[in-house]
């Protein structure tokens, strides 16, 4: 996955009623390494993002 996404900083999805980062300064990298599952794509990602309560990333605003 590119660095520029496994160095992005995590947002809580504050329209969810549950989860949310695990502390201020969350990236993408500390999040996959916490995962059971192997995070290959951004479609991935995002899903297990989402399932976490956590906003998922958007690849034209940041690429």
């Amino acid at each position: 996955m590119n660095e520029n996404i496994l160095n992005m900083v995590l947002v809580d999805d504050c329209n969810c009623d549950f989860g949310g980062v695990a502390f201020n300064g969350e990236t993408v990298r500390d999040f996959i390494s916490e995962m059971d599952n192997v995070i290959k794509t951004v479609a991935e990602l995002n899903n297990a993002l989402a399932d976490c309560g956590i906003k998922t990333i958007s690849l034209e605003k940041n690429f």
